[in-house]
């Protein structure tokens, strides 16, 4: 898959340092340039930055790992499922096939999302109960449509979805969202990023190493490695 922007910046140091090793001592710097020429027959290339010298492209065979974190990302807990809240209070859901199951999940900030239409509990009782990390840290009040009339929809602190106001005929759930206060839980990715000889093309940004020690104007020892020539691999 692609580096992105911010991946990129994150094995950058590390990318210099691999080239370091390669080029040894007489590397004083590194300087980006941009391609204007490629010579594919003896691997060199020429940028606007150092006119008609040819560069040629320094291999090396490495591979680079390093390491992210990224949220979990959650599933619908679907409600009557095997494993997840059972409906309560003789409430069920209402014409699956046309407005799916009664179902809640919650995304990387922590904020808790429900879904579905479900119909004939008893009013002023526990549609269902949300586990722990998907309860608000107090009661909350939603307005919600109850067979076409506004009815009371609360979410306590112990997890209670309960329709207490309206019509049972059938209570929407969609559209309702709170914060749990509970983000969800962050993963380690381990990536690796093996770079080797590769020839650029005209428009491309290149990694140059430049030799130190000379009077004359500083000399390109070689193109080291192109941003848009990595490729990542999740391990």
């Amino acid at each position: 898959m692609p580096i992105t922007n911010p991946e990129w910046e994150s094995i950058s140091q590390m990318i210099d340092a691999i080239v370091r090793r390669v080029v040894g001592t007489r590397a004083d710097f590194f300087t980006t340039g941009k391609v204007v020429k490629v010579d594919p027959t003896n691997k060199c290339v020429y940028l606007a930055e150092f006119g008609d010298q040819p560069i040629p492209i320094t291999g090396f065979d490495r591979t680079v790992t390093y390491y992210y974190e990224v949220s979990d990302v959650d599933i619908k807990h679907v409600v009557g499922a095997a494993g997840e809240p059972a409906f309560q209070n003789s409430w069920v859901n209402y014409d699956v096939p046309t407005w799916g199951s009664a179902n809640f999940s919650k995304d990387s900030s922590g904020i808790v999302h429900l879904e579905g239409l479900v119909m004939n509990g008893t009013l002023g009782a526990a549609i269902f109960t949300l586990p722990a990390g998907y309860r608000p840290a107090k009661q909350l009040l939603f307005a919600v449509l109850g067979n076409n009339i506004l009815g009371r929809l609360d979410v306590t602190p112990t997890g209670a979805v309960q329709f207490s106001v309206g019509s049972n005929a059938y209570v929407q759930l969609s559209g309702i969202t709170f914060d749990s206060g509970v983000p969800m839980p962050t993963k380690v990715i381990r990536k690796s990023v093996t770079a080797g000889v590769v020839m650029p093309k005209v428009g491309e940004s290149v990694l140059v190493a430049r030799e130190m020690g000379t009077r004359r104007l500083p000399r390109a020892i070689g193109v080291i490695q192109g941003k848009n020539w990595i490729v990542a691999e999740e391990e």
